[in-house]
């Protein structure tokens, strides 16, 4: 009889450590599905505000954001491997040992012939501590990573579209209104020159730039709303008017 209650006892035990990893690797994985979203966003801030824009502006939709991240793990692969990598090891690692730290530590007071420097109870009590914080501090430590691999991502995309002559982006002549042509003067006129690269546009604006030289730094984009043009053509040409 003692043998089916201890057994019972045990297996008890195990599904209940069982459903605790479960439960704690459930949570995390909730809290590690934004990542890839988080990656996304961090790309395309920190790209387009090489173009001087505001993500309000452009009003990506926000599945765009985890198509960004392909980008993101396509131009980082070796950073994410290299920081990933240690991060997930040394929290399996501690998970792993708190939960055999706990299993270890048992209270039992009519079995302690002496008292332990600290007492069991408290060396549970820190265990726990431990463990509650470690799951929030894998997290954010988590968020910290993708965000930071976003912009790595984007200064490197921008910085090899500066190289190479924004080769993503087709030129582009835009002629406005008679009236509005008449409003702003020269510039109605340079736009109409087809030197002017299309960066991207919405069902409002469109977002054109002129690409004068190799630096790095940061450009100005021309917003032009879609009611003052009369009509576009994109051209099949992806070098500058100067090359």
């Amino acid at each position: 009889m003692n043998f089916y209650v201890q057994n019972e006892g045990v297996m008890l035990s195990n599904l209940k450590k069982k459903t605790t990893l479960i439960v704690e690797f459930c949570t995390v994985l909730t809290f590690l599905i934004p990542l890839p979203y988080t990656a996304g966003w961090s790309f395309a801030y920190h790209y387009f505000a090489k173009f001087n824009i505001e993500l309000q502006d452009l009003a990506i939709e926000q599945n765009y954001y985890f198509l960004y991240c392909f980008w993101v793990i396509i131009g980082q692969l070796l950073p994410i491997l290299l920081l990933l990598l240690p991060v997930l090891t040394s929290f399996i690692f501690l998970i792993s040992y708190l939960h055999k730290k706990s299993e270890e530590i048992k209270i039992d007071d009519d079995k302690q012939k002496h008292s332990p420097p600290i007492p069991l109870h408290l060396k549970k009590n820190i265990l726990q501590v431990i463990h509650v914080a470690i799951i929030p501090i894998f997290i954010f430590v988590m968020f910290g990573i993708f965000y930071y691999l976003g912009i790595w991502a984007a200064n490197s995309k921008y910085e090899q579209q500066v190289v190479d002559d924004f080769p993503s982006y087709p030129r582009i002549k835009i002629f406005l209104t008679l009236e509005r042509a008449k409003q702003i003067g020269k510039i109605a006129n340079e736009w109409s020159k087809g030197c002017y690269r299309l960066l991207t546009r919405n069902k409002d604006n469109f977002f054109i730039f002129y690409s004068i030289n190799k630096s790095t730094v940061k450009i100005p984009t021309d917003v032009i709303p879609v009611k003052y043009i009369q009509y576009i053509r994109i051209l099949p040409l992806y070098h500058s008017c100067n090359e």
